[in-house]
Order: C-alpha cells, then sequence, then structure tokens
C-alpha cells in the first residue's frame, strides 16, 4: 500500500510547477526505504517483540556516538487495520535499542504514544512514513490527509549527559494536493518554543 501511495503523490509533485522555494524542502519519505520485510529482520530483534505484536519498521545506526550499530524498532499490533475504531487505534511502540560493548542490544527506552495510530491519517490511510536516523539522533516522518496534506515530523536528538533524547523540533507543512505551490505552508517550532521534552515524556497526540 505505501509504495502505491507514494507514487500516486509524486506524480501529483511531476505535474506542477513550483515557484515557492519552500515546496523543495517538503519531504515524502519513500517509507519502502525504511518498513522493512519480517523476513529479513536481524534475529536481534525479535526479542523485543512483545506477544501479539510485529515489526511496522526499524532503521539501524549510530544512535549514542559510540560508533556502534543500535536499532530504532518500531512496532504495530498484528492486524491492527482491522481494529474498529482506529482513529483511535492500537499503540505503536517505538523502541531505542542501543548495542554495548560486549555487543548486546538493550532496550533503553520506549514510547507508545509518539507514532501516530494507523487511522490517524485521514482518507489517505496510515500516517507513519518511516524514520531516519541522523548525526544528531533521529527523525520521525507522519504524512497524512485527503485533498488537503499534512506532514508532522519529529526531530530529536541524544543528550551525552543524561543519555536521553530531547525533542529539538516539529516540522509541520500543510497544502492542498492539486496546487501545492501556492498553498504550501511549513511551521516550525523549536525547543525553545515547546520547554524541554524528552523522548520517553512525548505524546505526539498532545504536542499536534
Amino acid at each position: 500500500m505505501r509504495p502505491i501511495i507514494f507514487l500516486l503523490f509524486l506524480g501529483l509533485f511531476t505535474q506542477c510547477d513550483f515557484e515557492n522555494e519552500n515546496v523543495d524542502s517538503l519531504r515524502i519519505p519513500d517509507s519502502t526505504e525504511t518498513v522493512q520485510n519480517t523476513d529479513t529482520v536481524n534475529s536481534e530483534l525479535t526479542s523485543f517483540i512483545p506477544e501479539g505484536y510485529e515489526i511496522l519498521a526499524f532503521e539501524k545506526g549510530d544512535l549514542n556516538q559510540d560508533n556502534l550499530d543500535d536499532y530504532l524498532l518500531a512496532l504495530n499490533q498484528v492486524e491492527e487495520d482491522t481494529v474498529m475504531n482506529i482513529d483511535n487505534g492500537p499503540a505503536r511502540p517505538l523502541l531505542i535499542l542501543l548495542r554495548n560493548q560486549q555487543n548486546t542490544l538493550n532496550e533503553l527506552y520506549r514510547n507508545d504514544s509518539i507514532i501516530y495510530c494507523y487511522g490517524c491519517g485521514g482518507i489517505f490511510g496510515d500516517p507513519f512514513a518511516g524514520m531516519e536516523i541522523t548525526d544528531k539522533g533521529f527523525i520521525v516522518y507522519h504524512y497524512g490527509g485527503s485533498a488537503w496534506r499534512w506532514t508532522h515530523d519529529l526531530f530529536f536528538s541524544f543528550q551525552k549527559e543524561n543519555k536521553n533524547y530531547q525533542l529539538d523540533s516539529i516540522q509541520s507543512a500543510s497544502f492542498h494536493a492539486g496546487d501545492i505551490d501556492s498553498t504550501y505552508e511549513l511551521n516550525t517550532d523549536y525547543q525553545k518554543d515547546i520547554g524541554t521534552i524528552y523522548f520517553d515524556q512525548f505524546n505526539v497526540y498532545k504536542q499536534n
């Protein structure tokens, strides 16, 4: 489903003549790069999947600047798309798994309220659009809507002093799919605007 949705949106992009340079910053990730087939999942991750859940996506990379491969692991309830009340559907836990010097992964943090639910994307469908590990920390991407589209991206950075991940900024955009150039609006809330919020405290439904 996600690759098809992305290609449809890409088609809209190619039909438009963009004059607004801000539109160039619009990032709709190809979630096929992030959402993995569970058949290829490293066996290290299986012990972190609770009963009744499956892997939604994972990213491998250095999350705490120690040059070791860690993981972001996103989970979803099995057959979550069949839950009747999908607008307030099952939680989608995001786990931060760090590797120690003995080459063992350990769950450092878990947050069940950082990834929007399956039905939270409106007519467009599942709003989860992938994750990315950066030099500073990581980003969680969301994208949804209908004729009017929106993005809601969460930027976290690793804090060495307390070994936690602080919310640096929330970047949100809105636009009409039929006229992206003239309707595109981008808003960024920085840490000075939203206060100090750590990964394990964040709730995407309260910050929206």
